[in-house]
Formats: structure tokens, sequence, C-alpha cells
């Protein structure tokens, strides 16, 4: 058994070196690969010869296979898999980095299910893994943006540069007011606005764009004051007119269009 040059990877917060083990190949390396798993949606009618593109749909989130193996080249007995079986087989997804030059800012949100062992003869010598992600790309590190209002009010442009076409970034945002009253976030280059009234000083507030989900520390009723609206931030540069008095923090990943 061949156990090709292995490296270092985080998961659910644990460092694999840790548990003594490494991201490796074992044998022949497969290069195959389907990064994005994507279909066209079209239509065409009996009186033309072309047919109409309506969008592109991702048909199956990005997935690979992940094979471990012990640092020291070691056989992996049953005791050793149990514990690495109840350390990468979560109920639910979890943050995974590889330890790569190329990789070191990319991120996937992913679960990891049917383990498998790797044999040598009766002996065990690694892992394999079926990784799932939560879409069809990987992730970015998490960007924090920080901005506060000053005398009452904030212009400032956002670039949003994204590897997709036409990429709307919807970011978890984190607001602070500094003084009661009233605050919005528009959009200038949209128009859209995000509107609260009736700010409580030093309340936070939490609008997470991706699941239109709003909350704050407060005991009042958020809803009624919220205007139900969340930040979009389209492709591009994007104008925003800070209007009341608080901080506000942007936090979001973007898309990375790479495999696994």
């Amino acid at each position: 058994m061949t156990i090709n040059k292995g490296m270092r990877f985080l998961y659910a917060g644990q460092d694999s070196e840790e548990f003594e083990v490494m991201l490796c190949s074992i044998g022949n390396i497969n290069t195959e690969t389907n990064d994005e798993e994507t279909s066209l949606v079209t239509s065409k009618s009996p009186f033309k010869d072309s047919w109409d593109l309506h969008y592109i749909e991702n048909t199956a989130p990005l997935n690979f296979t992940l094979t471990i193996a012990d640092i020291n080249g070691l056989y992996l007995d049953s005791d050793r898999q149990r514990i690495l079986k109840r350390w990468l087989c979560k109920d639910k997804r979890y943050w995974l980095q590889v330890d790569q030059d190329d990789l070191t800012e990319v991120y996937y949100y992913c679960i990891m299910n049917n383990p498998r062992p790797v044999n040598n003869a009766k002996f065990t010598g690694g892992m394999e893994l079926n990784v799932i992600c939560d879409c069809g790309h990987a992730w970015s590190y998490l960007h924090k943006e920080f901005y506060e209002t000053n005398n009452g009010v904030l212009t400032f442009d956002f670039n949003n540069v994204a590897d997709y076409d036409n990429y709307i970034l919807y970011p978890t945002v984190i607001i602070n007011p500094t003084k009661n009253g009233n605050i919005s976030i528009r959009n200038n280059t949209t128009g859209d606005e995000v509107v609260i009234k009736n700010c409580i000083t030093n309340e936070i507030i939490t609008i997470d764009g991706r699941s239109d989900n709003a909350e704050t520390t407060s005991y009042r009723r958020l809803l009624d004051d919220w205007n139900k609206n969340v930040v979009e931030l389209i492709t591009g540069v994007n104008n925003l007119t800070l209007t009341g008095n608080f901080k506000m923090l942007f936090e979001y990943r973007m898309p990375i269009r790479v495999g696994g």
C-alpha cells in the first residue's frame, strides 16, 4: 500500500494533529473531479430553431472523498477508527479547512458520512469518507467590516467582487445604537433601504440577510419597528448611506469556486 504525501486539516474546530492523522491519498491518485454540477434550464418553440436559456440550475452540492491515514504510517485499529468516526461523522455541518498553500483561506461547510476502511491485507491502513458541502462551492474566511456614523450620517462605497456573475451578497448586519431613535441603511445604488425605528441605546440588533431573521437583545418586539428588509449588495460598487446614531458590523463569507 502506497500512502502519498499527506497534509494537516481542521474540522469541527479540531486539528488532525490531535488525532495523529493526515489528509492523504492511498495508491493511485484519482484526478477525476466534478466541481460544479449544473444543468441548463431551456425551452424551445416549434417556430424557431434555437433554445431559450432561462437559468442555470445547481443540481448537486459540492462533494468529494476525503482519505486519512496515521501520521507515522501505523495501521488504524478498531479503537482508533471509533475515535476518528466520533470526531468526523457529526450530525450537522461544520467547517473544514485544509492546510495547503492555495487553500489557506478556503473553507468547506460540510458534513462527512459513509466512513469505510482502506485495507492492506487484514489490516486497515486508512479511512475514506464522503464530504458533502452545503452548496456548489467553498467559502472564504469570515470577513468583518466595521462602520460608525459621524453626527448621525455616514456614506461609503462597498465593492462586491465575487467568483460568480450577478452575485448578490447578503451579509449578517450587527447594529449597536449609540442613541435612542430611528436608523436606516440605504443602498443608493439599488434604492433598497433597511429601516428600524425606536432603537434603544446599546441594544444589539442582528439581521441575518441569508435567513431573513432579526433579533435584538432588548425586550421590545423588533418586528413592529423593522420594515422587514435586509441589506443586499449587488455585484460591483454599492454606495450606502447610514442615517442615525449607531455602530454597524458586516459579517460575511464570499463564495469560492474551487473543488475538493
